[in-house]
């Protein structure tokens, strides 16, 4: 508790100390530095998720954008013919090309609507699938340069005032100054903005950003309403599915498996949704192979594997670990059943699973896990108690029949593709899509906890520093700055 305290008392002070040199620089009109600041700021608030939004920053980045491009009150209210209904530019912050949700939505808008896709130039090379299906569209792509923030912010204005569309999508980082600034700008009628709120769990800058926010389940929509203070009228609910190549053929089992004699239990994503929690995820799974010796446990994802290698050195032979697959919906039709990620869910993996026909086994740390799936507190996949969690694993483990016919009824629990795109033109309509919202109240101060707990020091230094800030915090922070340069280099000869 006392190390704990401590670390918070630190990271107050970095806090304070930022916001200071914020206030500093804007006073100063040194506007690139303030928003290079800001957008530190607001990265480290990402990590930390106390707060779900930052009233003081929101301000600062409004002021940011009044120097930037004048009051948006002098243009002049009202719709402006000269933007076009049939034209949408699609703001991808993101850059990436299978994860997340920027390929379902350009496959939704596509359809009827003619795209402007604007990614950072840096990203061409990451999103070849997303490039394709744009290309194979007749679809615009811009690309904007990177050369610092305030180029970034004239370059976005620049490229819809030129294409005029009416609507604008944001999809972007939580500390993305840039796109947000250009996107609070346009608070009028001339065009329809709408965020696809994809963090929907943490921290994000741009409450002021959207028309529209569109929650992708009551989770969020609670979130967003709640803490951030955004009206009901302005939510939207639009669960997601997972984009899915069936005709991927599977890469293999990558190490010996019998099918006849052994059961392949599959797990994976991001590494750090393991950790914490006293490493409860990791006694779960000893149970799981300590019960049933006909289990081989095969974890899928990237970063630290410490636990993992513990589980291995235990129980050779039974554990295995290995990078992100491609493969990744052949691997879970080969496996026997998905064992989500505790404290954190991944809701991709809930939905591949389902869609494959397994059953995505849940203990619930929180509400967090809530939504995942369609009608999903009716579907008997996840657990409030470990004791019925345990119950519910030895059930399945030990009956395939059951086990078969649990998975198969979850293939329904996920939105069709044809679905995702009628009600996504309800919203472009103005009105509200077919899922209703259920602001039902949610407890989240257990996963803020675990924000804390999994956060160093070492983490913080590395979050802060990159290209772009290093000028400015090796000023402020020049230990700090330091530290981070340090990590970042060690990371690299390590190949992390």
């Amino acid at each position: 508790m006392k190390k704990e305290k401590n670390k918070i008392a630190e990271l107050n002070k970095i806090i304070e100390r930022l916001r200071i040199n914020i206030k500093k620089a804007l006073f100063k009109n040194k506007t690139e530095k303030a928003l290079e600041i800001m957008r530190v700021l607001a990265k480290l608030l990402y990590f930390l998720n106390q707060e779900y939004k930052d009233d003081n920053l929101e301000s600062e980045l409004n002021h940011v954008v009044e120097n930037l491009f004048g009051s948006v009150t002098e243009q002049g209210k009202g719709t402006d013919p000269d933007y076009n209904e049939n034209k949408v530019i699609f703001y991808d912050g993101f850059g990436l090309n299978s994860r997340g949700l920027a390929l379902i939505y350009l496959k939704a808008l596509l359809q009827k609507r003619y795209v402007i896709y604007v990614v950072d130039k840096r990203r061409e090379t990451f999103i070849p699938d997303i490039i394709k299906l744009l290309q194979e569209h007749q679809a615009k792509i811009v690309y904007l340069h990177g050369r610092s923030a305030i180029d970034d912010c004239y370059e976005l204005k620049q490229i819809i005032e030129e294409n005029r569309p009416g609507h604008l999508f944001l999809y972007t980082t939580p500390w993305d100054i840039s796109g947000i600034s250009v996107f609070n700008y346009y608070n009028d009628k001339r065009v329809t903005r709408y965020q696809i709120n994809l963090t929907d769990h943490a921290f994000w800058l741009g409450v002021n950003a959207f028309d529209y926010c569109i929650e992708f389940r009551d989770y969020g929509a609670y979130i967003s309403n709640e803490f951030r203070g955004i009206r009901i009228d302005k939510l939207r609910l639009l669960p997601y599915y997972p984009i899915i190549d069936y005709n991927k053929e599977f890469e293999g089992i990558p190490f010996e498996f019998d099918s006849s004699r052994q059961k392949l239990i599959f797990s994976g994503g991001s590494l750090y949704k393991t950790l914490g929690a006293e490493n409860l995820y990791y006694k779960i799974v000893r149970r799981m192979l300590d019960t049933h010796p006909e289990v081989i446990f095969w974890y899928a994802g990237s970063g630290d594997d410490s636990q993992l290698k513990l589980l291995m050195r235990t129980y050779s032979g039974r554990v295995y670990h290995t990078g992100e697959r491609k493969d990744l919906y052949q691997v879970l039709l080969h496996s026997y059943m998905y064992l989500n990620t505790y404290p954190m869910v991944g809701g991709l993996m809930f939905q591949y699973a389902a869609m494959a026909g397994k059953v995505p086994l849940t203990l619930k740390y929180d509400d967090c896990a809530n939504d995942c799936l369609i009608g999903q507190s009716q579907l008997g996949v996840e657990f409030d108690t470990l004791d019925a969690f345990y119950d519910e694993m030895d059930r399945l483990l030990s009956d395939p029949k059951y086990a078969y016919k649990k998975g198969e009824a979850l293939k329904s629990a996920v939105i069709s593709q044809r679905e995702f795109e009628d009600e996504l033109e309800k919203i472009m309509r103005g009105e509200h899509t077919k899922f209703p919202i259920a602001l039902k109240q949610i407890d989240t101060s257990g996963f803020q906890k675990t924000y804390i707990e999994r956060l160093t020091l070492k983490d913080l230094h590395e979050i802060m520093i990159d290209r772009r800030s290093v000028k400015y915090m090796v000023r402020i922070f020049p230990r700090i700055t330091i530290a981070g340069i340090m990590k970042k280099i060690m990371n690299k000869l390590c190949g992390r």
